[in-house]
């Protein structure tokens, strides 16, 4: 048996979703009869038997994507027997699943009301020994490599690509291997690589093996067009798994999940939350995709690279940048491009940077600091700067408390929208490095498919809080309970909700006092939103609003497996237009757009390196034509 859910009719909606990976036998459904894995009870998600599941939530970095079994596996040792509470559950979030019969599982699930709807994948895992391709990505950006849903989708030639799976090379860390002296391998660790295109076939050479992950370098010469990946390890011979060879997709390299790998192309010193960009400076974005480079060597290091003259956009923010240089580096598949910063760049820790080629392909969006002066960043409307941001890095941690007032939109029964109210508190802390996904005023993130789940960050005892309102109050319970209070009606001009906590452990008492001061924000173009043109950008314009408040433009599909963007501007602005590389990002698929209303106040609590308190508004939210 691979997955069996049990549910009763009257609390789950009538339609499920199968979305299947590795060819199986197909998911068992089991709607109160027989022995299922997961069982809904009207209160809560069970595992059933020996089942275990693993609660991943919903925000963009963690789920697994969808086939994506290599990431499962890694998440299924994390598995427990713990039921998942209703009120645990967010719209949009995702589940791991450890079956009785030991398969590997993901359900997806989306909250509206007391209603719940799961889609669910299912594998049937690899004989012991017998490798398996699971996905082919880029790199730096992570895209899949065949997938219609992104534009930037497919590896280019010259290029540095992974391969995903089981079994493919002997067991043991990953080493990368050296590309001076005689190169790169076309063979290691029992594991090789072919790639048929056109009927061409080529060997990449492996910068790296482990049974799970291959990284190699896609060698200049493979036609463009639609092929098939096989690996072979020591005699075994993979399945054939699709990939497309296009003329350039260019990824980014990232650390600490959104933030770019860019260095002072003076000095090579890592542009950081201490040690900014300033606007006029020449930097280094180091990538890989710009396109084939039959001058340089697809196995050995080079002190002499070329030039790749792949028609090439960098936008900071919405500014483009000068280019000084693109083309090879010195390793085999690495990109280097070197520009300045605009002088008319946005400043703050979060600044958008993007890469786009022949006109509408675009990178992964990656982020930099930028401060006029250079050293530590400033976010002064998060109550956020790099000195504190830095404070991840140290024995002491970073330690963060955000507590939200959220109205929302909700379908109910019947399909009647209703109004939502919400409270949530997070205390956290983290260490080796901080990597909420912020983007600085007048600017825009585009999520991609994850190619893994980050470690939980550990919360913090901050004791029950009491959120009081013109709807009454709740009390947010001290973790591992869930943090979140529901009331009822809409937010008005002049409400006011005030926070109170004596402290627990590990966190001081709580006091902060969120007022929505009038008038309200007024999205005044809902309208344009309903047909978009990706090569146009889309402007949305708004009345209303506190100054140093924030206006938030959310789009995409309603899925992390998906493209997704996230804008933030000032309010005071009045409009903001989300770039046409951010849109470049999508299909001519629906997407939906959504506007709404931020504003931050301070949070006092000692025990914290940073704290605020900010209230948010839905103004709307279209379902857009997209062409």
């Amino acid at each position: 048996m691979l997955l069996a859910v049990s549910a009763s009719a009257n609390t789950v909606s009538g339609g499920f979703s199968f979305f299947l990976g590795i060819p199986t036998d197909g998911p068992k459904l089991d709607l109160g009869s027989g022995s299922p894995d997961v069982r809904w009870d009207g209160s809560a998600i069970l595992p059933v038997g020996e089942a275990r599941l693993l609660h991943l939530g919903s925000s963009p970095t963690s789920g697994c994507p969808w086939s994506a079994l290599a990431c499962l596996i890694d998440q299924a040792a994390n598995a427990t027997t713990d039921p998942i509470p209703f009120s645990k559950i967010s719209p949009g979030d995702a589940i791991v699943v450890v079956t009785n019969g030991g398969s590997t599982s993901q359900i997806g699930v989306n909250k509206s009301g007391t209603i719940l709807n799961f889609n669910y994948t299912t594998y049937l895992g690899s004989a012991p020994g017998v490798p398996f391709i699971d996905q082919i990505l880029n790199n730096s950006s992570l895209v899949y490599s065949a997938y219609p849903t992104f534009p930037n989708s497919g590896i280019a030639p010259s290029s540095l690509f992974l391969i995903t799976g089981d079994y493919m090379a002997d067991p043991g860390d990953p080493v990368l291997q050296s590309s001076a002296g005689a190169g790169l391998p076309l063979t290691l660790n029992g594991s090789s690589i072919s790639v048929t295109v056109n009927g061409q076939t080529v060997h990449p050479a492996l910068y790296y093996t482990s049974p799970h992950q291959l990284a190699a370098v896609l060698p200049a010469s493979t036609p463009l067009g639609s092929g098939t990946v096989t690996v072979t390890y020591r005699g075994h011979v993979t399945q054939s798994n699709p990939i497309q060879v296009v003329s350039s997709a260019v990824g980014i390299n990232s650390y600490n999940d959104y933030f770019g790998v860019v260095t002072d192309a003076a000095t090579g010193g890592l542009i950081s939350y201490t040690n900014s960009a300033s606007p006029g400076q020449v930097v280094t974005l180091w990538a890989t995709g710009l396109g084939a480079d039959p001058a340089d060597s697809d196995t050995t290091l080079t002190s002499t690279p070329h030039a790749v003259k792949t028609p090439l956009q960098i936008y900071v923010g919405s500014q483009q940048a000068a280019i000084l240089y693109q083309g090879a580096s010195p390793y085999p598949g690495v990109n280097q491009i070197n520009f300045a910063i605009p002088t008319s760049a946005p400043t703050g820790c979060w600044i958008p940077v993007a890469a786009v080629t022949e006109g509408m392909i675009a990178s992964n969006v990656i982020q930099i600091p930028v401060n006029k002066q250079g050293g530590a960043c400033i976010d002064a409307g998060y109550g956020m700067n790099g000195s504190k941001l830095a404070l991840a890095s140290t024995a002491q941690g970073f330690r963060v408390g955000i507590l939200n007032v959220i109205q929302y939109f909700y379908q109910g029964p019947g399909g009647v929208q209703t109004i939502g109210l919400t409270a949530i508190s997070t205390l956290q802390k983290y260490t080796g490095s901080y990597s909420w996904p912020w983007v600085s005023p007048a600017g825009c993130l585009v999520y991609h498919v994850p190619n893994g789940v980050p470690a939980p960050v550990p919360r913090l005892d901050g004791g029950p809080i009491t959120v009081s309102g013109p709807g009454g109050s709740a009390v947010l319970p001290a973790p591992p309970s869930a943090a979140v209070g529901d009331f009822t009606g809409a937010i008005s001009a002049g409400d006011i909700y005030t926070f109170n906590g004596q402290g627990g452990s590990d966190v001081g008492p709580v006091s902060a006092t969120l007022k929505f001061a009038g008038p309200l924000m007024t999205w005044t173009n809902p309208a344009d939103a309903a047909s978009i043109d990706r090569s146009k950008g889309l402007r949305v314009t708004w009345t209303g609003g506190a100054p140093g408040s924030f206006v938030n433009i959310l789009g995409g599909t309603g899925s992390s497996f998906f493209p997704n963007f996230f804008c933030t501007a000032p309010a005071e602005a009045g409009e903001f237009t989300v770039p046409a590389y951010v849109l470049s990002n999508f299909s001519t698929a629906p997407v939906t757009t959504t506007v709404q209303y931020t504003f931050y106040s301070p949070l006092l609590v000692s025990g914290l390196d940073t704290a605020v308190a900010s209230g948010t508004i839905y103004l709307g939210t279209v379902t857009s034509a997209v062409k």
